[in-house]
């Protein structure tokens, strides 16, 4: 069980590092309101992907077949939020960053709809119930992992305590650089965090379309 807990820590921890609409939102978050807003978005997007994780393990895959029709719709969806936040990040304006005005944004971060946003964008997500699956497969077919309810549970949990890992970790990073770079270089920051979402975005958007499904 401990082997099957560090298996899935690892995973967890590696699979969140890529760069993604996720992980910007909560560089662009942590640097500009605090290790408390980026860290709850990380959460929201970690229950998401947990959700898909336990499903894909526990072989699910029939009801989410069901719904299929509906995928592309919400992977659609999800990329216009995500160019939308994107828009948001870009449009950002340079600010001087009196220690006065980084406490008042701190303190105005409205921490209650940093979790929702989070899980939000990664439920939209829906390929990563295929990401989850193929993860699966290869644990099960290895022997790295016992096809089994225990064995799976510990898995799950493992993956989830890797992903709050490095959540924590780049939300902590980040921001610390909070009271030490110039409101330039956060500007600048700001800005490629909402060019890098707005393609990102695009890129989900423009797929999704061209691979069939919406009807509209």
């Amino acid at each position: 069980m401990i082997t099957t807990f560090a298996l899935g820590l690892a995973t967890g921890f590696l699979l969140s590092v890529p760069i993604g609409p996720i992980n910007l939102t909560v560089i662009h978050e942590a640097l500009h309101k605090g290790f408390a807003r980026g860290f709850l978005i990380g959460l929201g997007g970690i229950a998401a992907d947990t959700l898909y994780c336990t499903m894909a393990f526990f072989g699910f895959s029939s009801f989410l077949n069901e719904v299929r029709s509906f995928w592309p719709y919400l992977q659609f969806i999800g990329g216009v939020v995500v160019i939308l936040i994107g828009i948001y990040y870009w449009r950002y304006r340079k600010k001087n960053f009196t220690p006065a005005i980084r406490k008042a944004e701190t303190a105005a971060s409205h921490f209650h709809k940093a979790f929702p946003l989070g899980f939000v964008m990664g439920i939209m997500n829906v390929s990563l119930f295929a990401l989850w699956g193929g993860v699966n497969t290869i644990f099960v077919s290895r022997g790295w992992i016992e096809p089994n309810a225990p064995g799976v549970v510990v898995c799950v949990v493992g993956i989830a305590m890797g992903s709050i890992t490095w959540f924590a970790l780049i939300s902590f990073l980040i921001a610390r650089m909070h009271y030490h770079i110039g409101s330039l270089v956060i500007t600048r920051i700001a800005h490629t965090c909402g060019l890098l979402l707005i393609f990102f975005g695009a890129v989900l958007c423009i797929q999704t379309w061209t691979r069939g499904g919406i009807l509209f």
